[in-house]
């Protein structure tokens, strides 16, 4: 064999370049160590939420749960999103036991990372520019006959556009409900919020507006109009967490009682969270104000709920409204609850 390279030098060449391109691709691969010592060797392509894409030429595009994954290896830059919010470019290098370490690829020490606290990976050091947008919209709706003669309708919809810096929340909802031709409920809620981050994707300052009605209740309508400062705990494909506190400023309208203008305190919680996989979600929002002049004047909304996934985006809702005004103009509840069971589609 050696005499063969010997006389003739280009097949020496040759040997020499296929084995160079051949262990050279493996040697500078990625590659994903998992919990039972298998190491996979391809392509990082992405991380979303609780799955990694490894591109191979020997399976394919594999999809790897990453509770299975201990070590994760990178030949070339990407990018990882935090579940705060935050991003970092760099090279990944294997720091096993779940962690990882990134090397910045500004220079500077290596970073060591939790994979858990990691919400997305993709390759490059781009970050996204423009409002990245998910919404969902949810529809309800009975009719019963016979001993009752009932009809009801409802429907909701909320989107979010995202950027780095930016985020855009819009919700509207409206209900109608009709007991032997006596109309029982007739309301809708339109929101709209800016949020502006700072501080490391964490902290950000709010501007938000809110059109409320509601016949039954005698009110014609409430405007809401508030800013001040909320803090993102998580925000992740999986969970999300904020809180929010602010002054507002109040103007209700009465069909039947004087008009009211009031400055209140304003405060939100927003929540959601998959328990199982992408199939089932649970969910909360609740938001509340109380008049800095006369503490006997709250009002808190809220809603809270399930959500199952049958196919992709395709899910059924089962959620509690409760809206709660602890002083209501005479002859209204200060207490009405609202019982849902809606087909809708996420995006």
């Amino acid at each position: 064999m050696l005499g063969v390279f010997v006389r003739h030098p280009g097949v020496l060449f040759i040997f020499v370049l296929l084995f160079s391109v051949i262990f050279g691709r493996l040697a500078y691969a990625d590659s994903v160590t998992l919990k039972d010592g298998s190491r996979l060797i391809g392509t990082v392509t992405a991380l979303k939420g609780d799955v990694l894409s490894l591109k191979t030429g020997y399976a394919g595009d594999l999809k790897i749960p990453v509770g299975d994954i201990v070590g994760i290896a990178t030949d070339d830059v990407v990018t990882a999103r935090f579940v705060g919010g935050d991003y970092l470019s760099g090279r990944l290098t294997a720091a096993y036991g779940g962690s990882l370490q990134i090397l910045p690829v500004r220079g500077g020490a290596p970073v060591t990372v939790v994979l858990s606290e990691i919400s997305e990976i993709w390759r490059g050091s781009e970050r996204p520019t423009g409002l990245v947008w998910s919404g969902n919209l949810n529809i309800g709706a009975a009719v019963h006959s016979g001993n009752t003669d009932s009809k009801s309708f409802h429907i909701d919809a909320s989107t979010v556009a995202r950027a780095e810096k930016d985020r855009i929340r819009a919700r509207a909802e409206f209900n109608r409900e009709a007991d032997s031709g006596l109309r029982t409920e007739d309301n809708f809620t339109v929101a709209a919020q800016h949020d502006r981050f700072v501080s490391g994707q964490r902290l950000f300052f709010y501007t938000s507006g809110k059109l409320e009605n509601d016949d039954i209740a005698q009110l014609d309508l409430r405007t809401t109009l508030s800013t001040g400062l909320g803090y993102q705990f998580i925000e992740s494909e999986r969970t999300n967490l904020s809180v929010e506190a602010g002054p507002a400023f109040i103007m209700e309208q009465f069909a039947n009682s004087p008009n009211e203008e009031s400055i209140a305190g304003r405060w939100a919680v927003i929540a959601d969270h998959y328990v199982w996989k992408r199939r089932l979600q649970m969910f909360h929002r609740h938001e509340g104000t109380v008049d800095v002049e006369n503490s006997d004047d709250i009002l808190i909304d809220s809603s809270t709920g399930l959500r199952v996934f049958v196919q992709d985006g395709l899910n059924m809702t089962l959620q509690l409204d409760a809206d709660w005004d602890r002083n209501p103009p005479a002859g209204v509840s200060s207490l009405d609850k609202r019982y849902l069971l809606t087909v809708g589609y996420k995006w």
